[in-house]
């Protein structure tokens, strides 16, 4: 047996002792239902369990009572697709993740907690692959936390924008001359401020819409979004493996 096929059936048995905990579950919290008072909550536990090392003949053949019935009365499937490198840790983390290996970057299959934990690929990894200390971005708005995360400098000289701040001509002025000297790579708006942000600098809201080009739309909860602009006449070096995005380092 090939190692595609034998983590395909790795992968299956972990699909099948988890909908047995599920069942299982939902078993015992109907049973408690039932029986306990009605202002006691059932408490929900979730354990996993990785079986490796047999095929699907041994599944097939019925000697295992219990994955047998899993299989007549649950849902299975025989064409699970493996991930390579059909090593362990980069199998778990996708089947955590929902993700290809190429996504989460999961690629060794030792446990070194310095290299962190399992996660989605965020645009901070894209900044981090595709540009340099000297690409600037422009935050329409006040969200200082994105300079950190990116560890790239802010544009225009501000890291906010606040009404009733730097309203006057010259300050104005001052904020567009810097962010048409500075190599501002992208711009993010802020769906809940940058109403406020045109009004408290309309120069440089006709900047953006003058230079910048949709990338794309990130939503973060409770309804709001950040819309990723990309300068428009900066020529990339390459396209990003992992996005598509245009790279320029």
């Amino acid at each position: 047996m090939s190692l595609d096929r034998g983590w395909s059936i790795r992968i299956l048995a972990v699909s099948l002792c988890f909908l047995a905990l599920v069942l299982s579950r939902d078993a015992a919290v109907a049973t408690v239902s039932t029986q306990a008072p009605a202002s006691m909550a059932p408490t929900e536990y979730v354990i996993l369990f990785v079986l490796e090392g047999f095929g699907q003949d041994s599944l097939k053949g019925g000697t295992m009572p219990t994955l047998s019935r899993l299989i007549k009365e649950g849902a299975v499937t025989w064409s699970a697709t493996a991930v390579k490198p059909a090593l362990r840790l980069p199998t778990m983390a996708s089947l955590i993740t929902g993700m290809p290996v190429e996504k989460h970057g999961i690629t060794w299959n030792t446990f070194e907690f310095s290299r962190g934990y399992p996660r989605a690929p965020s645009v901070f990894d894209y900044l981090d692959r595709c540009t340099t200390p000297s690409h600037r971005l422009l935050v329409a708005g006040n969200a200082p936390e994105i300079f950190v995360y990116a560890q790239r400098p802010f544009a225009a000289g501000h890291s906010t924008f606040l009404e009733g701040y730097y309203q006057s001509e010259a300050d104005q002025q001052r904020m567009l001359d810097r962010a048409q000297q500075q190599v501002v790579a992208f711009a993010f708006m802020l769906s809940d401020q940058e109403s406020s942000f045109r009004s408290t600098a309309p120069g440089l809201g006709a900047f953006v819409d003058a230079n910048f080009r949709p990338l794309t739309e990130i939503p973060t909860g409770s309804d709001r979004t950040v819309r990723v602009l990309v300068r428009s006449g900066l020529p990339p070096l390459h396209a990003d493996a992992a996005t598509g995005w245009p790279c320029f380092r």
